[in-house]
């Protein structure tokens, strides 16, 4: 009984001491070793250049950019903080306008991202001095393509410009191996090693931050080994002192009797869920017709041999009459081949093969289904825009920046477009006209976040592809309803402010001034196509020597029917001018040598 006391004792004696061991380095703090500004501008530079490679394989092959990213940091001093300020576009005001669906706001998780990481920094007594992004790209990347790459890098990056920020794009042949594009159509998620090599932080290790957890490490790794000896004690201690129980004896297992009646129970379910699907399915096919024979003909033309059978199959096990109800969406050929093989089909085949197909049709059923849903949904993200009157739409675009009200003034009819661009103010018509010509190629998630900006009940797209937009066939359009002073107006400041959109706009559209200062071979090809009346009334309030120029252009007999006409037109209103020469323009832009007239 003593030596047992006594090893007890020494039991209690050495766990006291790892316990004050256990204390004593708990309460040890190691300082925080201070990490060069060197060091922490190469963690930054890597996961900067990690996110912007994994932003840009959204858009394009990972073997055809590399992007390398340069941040330098400065030493600041810590200042307090600003108080908040209000954020005026939640006023209540703003709000409460009748009819306005509410916008939130147009913060992004990198712009969160971007905000931690310039907290991080601050604290550690750092700010970004300038970033330099360099990206290499493939030679078969268009212009178009570059103008993406900088603008997508620029956002990503939250690069300013007055702060030095640069975005270099550089071309180059890259080297390609042959079986790439073998894999890439059989590779469906990236490597995760490359993922997990980066953090989302720019200090994946806080002691970058100034932090370091190695004595808080210690500290419950001594704790951990001091309570499992103190268990280890404490359980050997009761077990001498506990009096011995009785072994309990296992329950007795269920006796074989009763596994028939579960294997009873789990066909019984089984059948019933069969029965249920088979009635959804038929249900499905009444409803949904043109679907169910989209997948009916997939099938048939996947496998011409066995199509036709399997469809025959599908019918014995859910209903004959099916066939003839879609034979109008699958076509004579196809209902008189399934209907052949409905007649021939033996009975077991079809109770060994009917469930199945049917679990088949049911899957590609609803894939057909989905994949039509988000196809409508893709075309008409923004289809809700012709449900709003003038003055909610004036009210959506006011606050837009020009790209975006851009994109939405392209939707609308060209009388519609042009009246809300007459509402807003002088200053930002010409902008916004500008900005329309630039709208050629939007990605997809570009546009349904516009759609989900404007409207808060738009879903999401899961594929990416580009959405086109004609925005210089639009800004044509609006430019052939406005006076001519107004159109000559607009042009001059395109052509002030972009010198290749103005180049597009003149392959395309020409004014009224333009026509009557063509050469006199192209007046008298353009006189063969065009009403003389109109020419005539297009004519009034020219002045004399350029109508005398075009009527000497014309042939002898043409010449004195438009001299006629034009001395009959002296009573015509200013408005029926306007008119005559807008529907001569466009009896110009119809003919066959309208490209040789702008040129």
């Amino acid at each position: 009984m003593k030596i047992t006391f006594c090893r007890n004792l020494k039991r209690l004696f050495f766990t006291g001491m790892v316990w004050g061991l256990a204390c004593v380095g708990s309460s040890a703090q190691i300082p925080a070793s201070e990490k060069t500004l060197e060091g922490i501008e190469k963690t930054m530079e890597a996961n900067l250049s990690w996110n912007l490679e994994t932003a840009l394989l959204t858009y394009f092959p990972e073997t055809k950019f590399v992007v390398k990213a340069n941040v330098q940091l400065e030493k600041v001093r810590k200042r307090k903080p600003l108080p908040p300020l209000p954020d005026v576009l939640l006023k209540k005001e703003v709000m409460s306008l009748p009819g306005l669906p509410f916008i939130p706001g147009q913060g992004n998780d990198n712009e969160q991202e971007n905000d931690q990481f310039r907290e991080v920094a601050e604290n550690s007594g750092m700010q970004v001095k300038r970033l330099n992004v360099n990206v290499l790209v493939d030679k078969s990347f268009t212009e178009g393509d570059w103008a993406f790459i900088r603008r997508l890098v620029s956002l990503s990056a939250d690069m300013d410009p007055k702060r030095g920020d640069r975005v270099s794009v550089e071309a180059f042949d890259f080297p390609v191996k042959a079986n790439y594009f073998n894999r890439l159509g059989t590779k469906s998620l990236r490597d995760s090693s490359k993922q997990e090599a980066f953090t989302q932080s720019l200090f994946p290790d806080e002691q970058l931050a100034g932090m370091d957890w190695r004595p808080f490490i210690f500290a419950a790794v001594i704790a951990g080994i001091f309570l499992i000896i103190l268990f280890w004690g404490m359980n050997s201690i009761l077990k001498k002192l506990s009096p011995e129980r009785p072994k309990v004896m296992p329950e007795p297992t269920p006796s074989s009797e009763q596994k028939p009646q579960d294997k009873e129970t789990e066909a019984s379910s089984d059948e019933a869920a069969f029965r249920t699907l088979k009635s959804s399915v038929v249900d499905a096919i009444i409803g949904t017709p043109r679907a169910a024979a989209q997948v009916i003909k997939t099938w048939v033309k996947t496998d011409e041999r066995n199509g036709p059978r399997d469809a025959a199959i599908l019918f014995r096990a859910t209903s004959k009459h099916l066939n003839g109800f879609l034979a109008e969406h699958l076509g004579a050929k196809i209902s008189a081949d399934v209907q052949q093989h409905v007649e021939e089909v033996p009975e077991d085949e079809v109770v060994t093969a009917g469930p199945e197909l049917i679990k088949r049709f049911d899957e590609n059923l609803r894939n057909t289904a989905i994949s039509a849903i988000r196809n409508e949904e893709e075309i008409d993200a923004l289809a809700f825009l012709h449900q709003l009157s003038d003055d909610q739409l004036l009210h959506l675009i006011k606050p837009l920046k020009d790209g975006v009200r851009a994109i939405v003034l392209a939707q609308l009819q060209p009388e519609r477009a042009y009246k809300l661009i007459k509402s807003l103010e002088p200053r930002k018509q010409p902008a916004a006209l500008a900005a329309m010509g630039n709208v050629e190629k939007v990605p997809a998630d570009v546009y349904q976040h516009i759609a989900r900006q404007l409207l808060v009940r738009a879903k999401d797209v899961e594929s990416m592809r580009f959405v086109r937009s004609d925005g210089i066939d639009a800004l044509v359009n609006i430019l052939d309803f406005m006076d001519d002073f107004d159109q000559e107006q607009i042009l001059e400041y395109i052509e002030t402010q972009d010198l290749n959109l103005s180049q597009r706009i003149k392959a395309k559209y020409m004014t009224f001034s333009q026509l009557v200062e063509l050469p006199a071979e192209k007046v008298r090809e353009l006189a063969f196509t065009v009403d003389r009346d109109l020419l005539a009334k297009s004519l009034i309030h020219v002045d004399d020597s350029t109508v005398n120029r075009i009527i000497e252009a014309l042939p002898d007999k043409l010449a004195e029917m438009v001299q006629a006409s034009l001395e009959a037109s002296n009573d015509v209103t200013d408005e029926e001018v306007t008119l005559a020469r807008r529907q001569l323009m466009r009896t110009v832009r119809q003919s066959a040598i309208s490209k040789e007239m702008v040129k």
